[in-house]
């Protein structure tokens, strides 16, 4: 799923992993798209959804509207609730 992530992910922003290994997690036990999974990444990142949109070669819209399904199938109303989510999961707050 994160052939794609690597191949345009900058150096600097790929951490020790525990991010990536949350996003499988959840993207198995939710049944996640390899899209959203690929924009859980980013929003675990902290990036911007015009910068996600970028990365992913489409549209901001698009962006947000992957981020929305992920944030329903998780059960979460918000980028802060994505945000304690993380910090559940062990990766950096």
């Amino acid at each position: 799923m994160f052939e794609p992530i690597r191949e345009t992910a900058p150096a600097a922003d790929r951490t020790s992993g525990c991010i990536e290994a949350a996003v499988c997690r959840l993207a198995g036990e939710k049944q996640l798209t390899p899209r959203e999974g690929e924009v859980l990444y980013w929003l675990f990142q902290g990036h911007r959804y015009e910068d996600i949109a970028t990365v992913l070669g489409v549209v901001p819209r698009t962006a947000k509207f992957h981020a929305a399904n992920l944030l329903r199938k998780l059960e979460l109303d918000s980028r802060n609730d994505l945000a304690r989510l993380l910090a559940q999961e062990g990766g950096p707050t």
